[in-house]
């Protein structure tokens, strides 16, 4: 099962190879908010390995927080035995 699985993997191009999670990587789908409790931003966390790669199958308990008010938020993850990652939103 292994093998059929690498095979598809490789005839489309992805990398199979399951690395080590080493940190977080946050993203946002905007970097603007204006603070009318209408505005959602929307971030996606993934955990990576050194090289960048998604650890898909990853099982980590990863705490947020979230600082700021007008002018700037920031969004941070932390996990153990990762490198922390934080997300800065601009707000109006």
């Amino acid at each position: 099962m292994r093998k059929i699985v690498f095979l598809i993997c490789v005839a489309l191009g992805l990398a199979c190879v399951q690395a080590k999670a080493s940190k977080i990587a946050l993203s946002a789908d905007r970097t603007e908010v204006t603070p009318d409790g209408e505005v959602l931003a929307f971030v996606s966390l993934s955990v990576c390995d050194a090289a960048g790669r998604v650890v898909p199958r990853s099982n980590q308990f990863v705490k947020f927080s979230v600082e700021g008010a007008t002018g700037k938020i920031v969004v941070r993850a932390e996990s153990d035995g990762l490198k922390s990652a934080s997300i800065e939103l601009q707000s109006k």
